[in-house]
């Protein structure tokens, strides 16, 4: 069984205080909208937050409090790596507190930039030992970093 699976039916109790302070931060810096989708959505405070249209996890378990949750957002298990979305499906995609998880780097931003159109926003945990090597991928796109005065890094990339 998977660690999210396992923690999913106390996530929101452990974690929602703080993903609502990083969602707010970032919703003061940066205008994200269009048709959206949130990567390691878990259970759905982001894609809630952000109005998105899909949500995608690889965790079972959250996202089935997300979809009891927020019913009218489409909730996909899948992975970051392989986004089972077509080109340019949508026009901007999130990803808060999830790219410490991504087993490949590469392949995930690589897929970021095919499923959306105008851009996305990924955070990384400051102290991530992927930090450098997303940091360094994303180097072939427009980037704006900033950071808010704890632990994350936000990076938002145009296309």
């Amino acid at each position: 069984m998977d660690m999210y699976d396992e923690i999913s039916k106390g996530y929101d109790e452990l974690y929602k205080d703080e993903q609502l302070k990083k969602l707010t931060f970032a919703s003061e810096q940066f205008i994200v909208s269009g048709r959206i989708l949130d990567v390691g959505c878990g259970t759905g405070i982001s894609s809630n937050f952000f109005s998105c249209d899909t949500g995608l996890d690889p965790s079972k378990g959250l996202l089935e409090i997300a979809k009891q949750k927020y019913p009218y957002i489409n909730f996909v298990c899948g992975f970051a790596e392989k986004m089972p979305f077509k080109d340019s499906e949508f026009d901007f995609a999130i990803s808060f507190t999830a790219s410490q998880n991504f087993t490949n780097i590469k392949s995930a931003v690589s897929e970021f930039a095919r499923v959306t159109k105008k851009g996305f926003l990924i955070t990384i945990l400051k102290n991530s030992a992927k930090k450098d090597e997303l940091k360094n991928e994303l180097k072939r796109f427009q980037v704006i970093e900033t950071s808010d005065e704890k632990e994350t890094y936000f990076y938002v990339t145009l296309i």
